[in-house]
């Protein structure tokens, strides 16, 4: 299992007592997903293989917009998968339009930063079945994107 932290792992919406608690609270976060088997991916990747064929999966810290934390550094994160089938662990969905996209060969990017089964792909989102009147789409959507929605 892979992760990446997302806006809300670093505590910058609390209140600290100062800085180092708010660091230690990050890696006791880091840690107890450690002792569960997982792999944090902080700016770097892994390279999954089986038999001759491998894929990268590449991972970076939240890269959003303000008032988000942008500690995403991707050009990091991708040395060393050159030609490489690379999948993304990104948290903010934006990051994929902002520098994915423009400045990178990822082949699939997968985002969270969407509560609550707040997703739509191809126009279709099962929060219809169950958010009745509150689906709002994120603009500048492409066919095909996958979008978000504010929540």
């Amino acid at each position: 299992m892979y992760s990446v932290l997302g806006n809300h792992d670093y505590g910058s919406y609390v209140k600290w007592e100062n800085e180092q608690a708010r660091l230690a609270n990050v890696d006791s976060l880091i840690a107890r997903e450690n002792r569960m088997g997982w792999c944090m991916l902080q700016n770097d990747h892994r390279i999954i293989y089986k038999g001759t064929d491998s894929i990268a999966v590449v991972g970076v810290e939240n890269s959003g917009k303000p008032p988000f934390p942008d500690r995403g550094d991707l050009p990091k994160a991708l040395q060393g998968t050159d030609g490489m089938f690379k999948v993304l662990l990104s948290h903010d969905p934006t990051h994929w339009r902002r520098k994915v996209l423009p400045d990178t060969s990822v082949q699939l990017t997968l985002s969270g930063h969407t509560h609550d089964m707040q997703i739509s792909l191809f126009g279709f989102s099962v929060s219809k079945f169950y958010l009745s009147g509150t689906q709002r789409t994120v603009s500048g959507g492409q066919p095909g994107d996958c979008m978000s929605t504010s929540g």
